[in-house]
């Protein structure tokens, strides 16, 4: 989450939409450090959900501030979580210090999550390494709902990890006032700026490596993957048939 009380804008953290290169180009303005707090088996603190913030801050700013977030594609969050959890690398980087640090940060990340695959009975644990997937089978989606459920789900409202988590209260009304989408990142920020009234460039990092994320899916797996989070589907408006590839720069 960044909030600023000065230019009046809170933008919620919905991991895997680009949210690190937002964080990236707004981390200047960010006073919300007294309204951030982790829940474990929920959310960290940068993840934290509007629902939780509007019941902390004063009502007035609550109100006055322009709150946005940003969603993606099913089919392409779960291949961005999958590969950002099971495969991630270091970003470029002209430092061999801070290459170092990422480094550091990723084979923690990667040692704490396999510390959690390894609870699963070895039955339900997929087959093969979770780094390599030329196709996703029924058994690597339920795994990774039950992984991220797990992990951080959000809110405890929800049997699962929903990106509407960060777009409703908990009677699934919308308190944002902006959802931008991840296909659309470059353009959909820069409008969300022009509301906010700040020149702000967005800047590319934390990008997982691998295909285009429709290769991943054959018929039933695709099918698993909107049964399981079809709340997601329905309320973000993607449809359930896989679009096709084009080929264009990133968040274009």
């Amino acid at each position: 989450m960044i909030l600023s009380t000065e230019h009046k804008f809170i933008f919620f953290s919905n991991g895997k939409t680009g949210t690190t290169s937002i964080e990236r180009a707004l981390s200047k303005y960010d006073e919300s450090e007294n309204y951030r707090f982790a829940s474990k088996g929920l959310f960290n603190k940068i993840h934290i959900p509007p629902v939780l913030v509007k019941a902390m801050v004063p009502e007035t700013l609550w109100k006055e501030c322009f709150k946005f977030t940003f969603v993606r594609n099913p089919y392409d969050w779960f291949v961005s979580q999958w590969f950002y959890n099971f495969a991630a690398r270091p970003e470029a980087s002209d430092s061999a210090l801070k290459q170092l640090e990422q480094r550091t940060r990723i084979v923690s990340k990667r040692i704490s999550n396999w510390k959690r695959v390894r609870r699963y009975e070895p039955s339900l644990r997929p087959s093969t390494d979770l780094a390599r997937r030329e196709c996703f089978s029924r058994n690597d989606i339920l795994f990774l709902y039950d992984f991220l459920r797990a992990k951080d789900r959000t809110l405890p409202i929800y049997e699962g990890k929903y990106q509407v988590s960060y777009i409703w209260d908990a009677d699934r009304r919308t308190i944002v006032d902006f959802i931008g989408r991840f296909e659309r990142l470059t353009s959909d920020f820069n409008l969300a700026m022009e509301r906010i009234g700040l020149n702000v460039s967005l800047p590319e990092t934390n990008r997982t490596d691998h295909r285009y994320y429709q290769t991943y899916f054959n018929e039933d797996a695709a099918q698993y993957v909107y049964d399981l989070w079809r709340l997601d589907f329905d309320a973000l408006n993607y449809p359930r048939d896989l679009p096709p590839i084009k080929i264009h720069a990133r968040g274009q």
